[in-house]
């Protein structure tokens, strides 16, 4: 009789530990932002009602009450449902979860206006403009309004910008298009210069005008090509000035000058280039 009794209590025993033994995880949500969590194991909250105590990232495990609990591993860097196993002593349970995407587009531009000189056909807007996405490389970048680069004037634009997940940006901008500054040619007249001949007789002949010289000034050495870039401090309205300015300086001393702009690979500007010919 007490043999059976010791074994019934046995099993009892047993059958008890069995029913005690599970794994219920908690998510502390069930929409994560994109880029905000590294590790699945970043998600959980509670291991059968007990909070986590640390997270080893390396080895995608997690403490809770003395457990050690296993992270599979997902791709967090694309938005989406997903699905993570966690795994304790041959248990084993799964969790859905989001990623998603709720950040706005960022428009890098502090001041409320720019400033362009007429008729700069150089001069491109957005590509003055950075705009940076948390999660898409490509996504939408427009223009709310119109300014006309050939009449000076006052321009109010809005600039745009919406990624794939429809969040939304925008910045009002003033486009000040400034008057072209008139070139100001000097016309200096110059006075006949008469040359006095010494007759004989001691009487003066006529006068007779000095011939101007025909020969062309030496132009002297070609000057070098020089560049004004903006990461040497040069805006697009600046660097358009100076090219002009040196053009001018370049091209009095007889030698042609061609102001181009240097753009990079993605069509972005970097500059002007005064070319010497």
């Amino acid at each position: 009789m007490k043999k059976i009794l010791s074994f019934l209590a046995i099993l009892a025993l047993l059958s008890g530990c069995s029913q005690n033994k599970s794994l219920e995880v908690e998510l502390s949500q069930d929409t994560f932002e994109i880029h905000k969590v590294k590790n699945t194991c970043e998600l959980v909250s509670t291991v059968n009602g007990k909070e986590v105590e640390s997270i080893e990232a390396n080895n995608n495990t997690l403490i809770s009450n003395g457990n050690v609990i296993h992270c599979s591993v997902v791709d967090m860097d694309a938005i989406g449902e997903k699905t993570v196993i966690y795994k304790m002593d041959g248990l084993q349970t799964e969790k859905t979860f989001q990623l998603v995407d709720t950040t706005s587009p960022s428009i890098h531009f502090d001041q409320d206006s720019i400033s362009v000189e007429e008729g700069n056909e150089y001069f491109k807007l957005l590509d003055v403009i950075k705009v940076t996405d948390n999660y898409d490389k490509d996504f939408y970048v427009g223009l709310d309004g119109a300014f006309d680069i050939h009449q000076a004037g006052e321009y109010h634009v809005k600039i745009l910008a919406k990624d794939s997940s429809n969040n939304e940006a925008e910045k009002s901008l003033v486009v000040n298009v400034k008057p072209k500054e008139k070139e100001v040619v000097t016309v200096i007249e110059k006075e006949t210069v008469y040359v006095q001949g010494h007759g004989g007789s001691g009487t003066t002949p006529n006068p007779a005008p000095a011939t101007a010289s025909t020969e062309t000034p030496s132009k002297g050495s070609k000057p070098s090509n020089k560049d004004f870039l903006h990461s040497d401090g040069y805006n697009l309205n600046t660097a358009y000035s100076a090219c002009v300015a040196y053009a001018q300086e370049v091209n009095a001393k007889g030698w042609g000058v061609s102001c181009t702009s240097i753009d990079s690979d993605k069509g972005y500007s970097l500059g002007m280039r005064a070319t010497v010919q």
